[in-house]
């Protein structure tokens, strides 16, 4: 069974460590608590459900979050992906007291910052603070008398919120979206989801995801000099480019390198312009699907 790094520095350092998994429903968590025993200090990770009160009392200096935002900015289920479509440059970790009912807002003990660089992806600023994190608390653990002592109320005033993320997070509205949100909704939700739109082919429309996309450079022409002209959506190609490339509301150009049409296996531009834009006539990608004529 794989062992979060928290838990396996934790082993190594602390005393005694009990690792909880709950199905996605959270039924099953009071019955490992009910047995009599009781705990010194619960810690509450990416964890969705309400604690039972049963089982927050068997803990007798608490409950603790850890949480991947510097709180209270980014209460919720999405902290990363949202700092990344936001164009933040910095995120943090938080470990903050658990409070019941009311998610990501109990007094901050300790939080520490963690530069993203300028194109972070989802997976890898996961990955990086995990890693970090894991001595991080550590250390919160060793020294919580001081913590809860100097802990500190969150500014209510100046939180904010995230909503969970799902394909529909992920859908392009080309009336409205950016060649830069696209991109940054790429390595946002990488290894969750991509963004995706709708295709229209001879035969019928289907679900079309951008698996790789990339923001044209200062000195990358343009595949047709009137791309900045036409409707958002519409593809371009040429036959000595190996990628598509498309047009956003605001006018920007978006690169397309790699597409995959439903349950397919990812095409790169050029195989996709080989097997699906052959013939005349306008190819688009639309927001919402069509009955192809």
């Amino acid at each position: 069974m794989w062992t979060p790094p928290v838990i396996g520095t934790a082993k190594a350092d602390l005393v005694t460590t009990h690792l909880v998994e709950t199905p996605s429903d959270g039924l099953h968590l009071r019955s490992p608590f009910l047995n009599g025993k009781t705990f010194d200090v619960g810690v509450v990770g990416n964890y969705p459900h309400p604690i039972p009160p049963e089982v927050a009392k068997k803990f007798s200096m608490g409950l603790l979050k850890i949480h991947n935002s510097l709180l209270p900015k980014y209460r919720g289920p999405s902290p990363v992906e949202t700092a990344i479509m936001n164009g933040d440059k910095v995120t943090g970790v938080t470990i903050c007291e658990y409070k019941t009912g009311k998610s990501d807002s109990g007094k901050i003990l300790a939080q520490f910052p963690y530069h993203m660089g300028d194109t972070p992806t989802r997976t890898r600023v996961l990955s990086s603070l995990c890693k970090e994190g894991k001595g991080f608390l550590v250390m919160a653990l060793r020294n919580l008398e001081y913590l809860f002592k100097e802990a500190v109320e969150q500014k209510e005033e100046e939180a904010t919120y995230t909503e969970e993320i799902n394909e529909d997070s992920a859908r392009i509205f080309w009336e409205k979206t950016t060649a830069t949100e696209i991109e940054r909704m790429s390595r946002a939700f990488l290894g969750k989801t991509y963004p995706n739109s709708n295709w229209v082919g001879k035969k019928m429309a289907r679900k079309i995801y951008l698996t790789r996309v990339a923001l044209p450079t200062e000195d990358q022409p343009p595949l047709d000099e009137k791309i900045h002209t036409m409707e958002p959506g519409r593809l371009f190609f040429d036959d000595k480019a190996s990628y598509l490339e498309t047009v956003c509301i605001d006018r920007s150009r978006l690169i397309l390198h790699k597409l995959r049409i439903s349950l397919r296996k990812d095409n790169s531009g050029d195989k996709f312009k080989k097997a699906f834009l052959k013939g005349s006539g306008v190819h688009r990608l639309l927001t919402e699907p069509a009955v192809p004529q």
